[in-house]
């Protein structure tokens, strides 16, 4: 193996160190020998034991995880309210991610979506805040039910009692709510109002307008209980799902359509420039032509939204638009699956939108050196 070789080459090194050293003896000391003599075996002590700590590293996962992975099965063998209501609680506080590092946990509830629809829909209600990642997943996987989840997320765009009203069992709530007062509760409630009218936006729930728009209406009066900040935001995200949802351009430039796919406001002509990082092995980014650029654009736009748990890979293809939006697709580490990160800039600074997952085996092969998706594509 490469460790003894190592080693060997190390030691043989310290010897002829020694041997440099031997002048000295002849002046009545030996201290320079011993000190050579202990650091080659400590080096050499450490090049072989250490692989040896690597690969007895402890793998089993932290307790509290396993029993987080442990609950969707046991809910499946036994739906009894106190199982539900602990799974509830695990996606409530937005514990998705959990789901997404075992498959086979995930194969359970896909191939089981009719008992688990239920529980992920009480998830996105109060107590809970609607979660982005859930709401993807669940576009994704659980579309027959697209009526359900779209009821529980316009309850927030009515009034309620005490919308975010601390929960007996969600500690993480508890603690942020009871620490704030009335005032600020309000503001947190506008907050998530914001985020709902987005998502809603995203499932192209246009049969929500009439709240979206009565909501807006009722801002009028608003900005003495939760400040003008607020409800400018408030104001600007329901404008933003409002024009979505009548078809007004956006100018985040891949936008879910609420039915796995994807819309998109820009056109080829919209592209100001494009390149392709193909990665490590290649020095310097491709940089597209317009035919090259449209005809890649037009291919990421019709490609089927997923959501995965991702890991940044460095192979992307990054577009600039005239408008100073940008849209960056990486690899990401499931095979076949892609990163989509979009930002605009502008005067007041940069706006970032919501991460994007796509799922295009073809476009990442082509990023790992295999064919092109588009005919007449340059590679790597």
């Amino acid at each position: 193996s490469a460790c003894p070789c190592l080693a060997g080459e190390r030691l043989a090194r310290l010897r002829s160190y020694d041997v440099g050293m031997a002048a000295p003896r002849r002046l009545g000391t030996r201290i320079p020998s011993v000190r050579c003599r202990v650091a080659a075996l400590l080096m050499l002590a450490a090049l072989l034991l250490g692989p040896v700590e690597r690969t007895i590293a402890n793998p089993i996962p932290d307790r509290s995880w396993m029993k987080a992975l442990a609950l969707p099965g046991a809910y499946l063998r036994s739906p009894t309210e106190e199982n539900r209501r602990a799974l509830e609680l695990m996606l409530g506080q937005g514990h998705i991610d959990l789901l997404l590092r075992r498959p086979d946990t995930l194969a359970l509830i896909v191939h089981n979506i009719e008992a688990f629809a239920p529980v992920f829909v009480a998830s996105q209600t109060r107590p809970f805040v609607p979660d982005g990642r859930i709401q993807a997943w669940f576009r994704t996987t659980a579309r027959t039910h697209r009526d359900e989840m779209i009821r529980a997320l316009r309850t927030w765009l009515v009034p309620g009692p005490d919308s975010l009203a601390p929960h007996a069992e969600n500690q993480i709530l508890e603690s942020q709510i009871l620490a704030i007062g009335p005032g600020a509760r309000q503001v947190r409630l506008v907050k998530v109002q914001s985020g709902v009218a987005r998502l809603l936006a995203e499932w192209d729930a246009r049969e929500v307008l009439p709240d979206l728009r009565a909501l807006r209406e009722n801002l009028a009066d608003s900005a003495s209980q939760i400040g003008a900040y607020a409800r400018a935001m408030l104001l600007e995200d329901l404008d933003r799902a409002i024009g979505l949802l009548e078809g007004r351009p956006d100018p985040e430039p891949l936008f879910p359509d609420g039915h796995g796919g994807f819309q998109s406001g820009k056109s080829a002509d919209d592209i100001d420039s494009a390149c392709v990082d193909f990665g490590a092995g290649r020095k310097g980014l491709l940089w597209l032509g317009p035919a090259e650029r449209g005809a890649l654009w037009r291919h990421v736009a019709a490609a089927r939204e997923t959501l995965f748990d991702a890991s940044y890979c460095a192979r992307s293809i990054q577009f600039y638009f005239h408008d100073l939006t940008m849209a960056e697709i990486a690899v990401a580490s499931a095979p076949g699956a892609l990163e989509v990160s979009q930002r605009s800039y502008s005067r007041q600074g940069i706006v970032f939108y919501p991460t994007r997952h796509i799922w295009d085996e073809r476009l990442c092969a082509w990023l790992f050196g295999g064919p092109s998706p588009v005919a007449g594509q340059r590679g790597p």
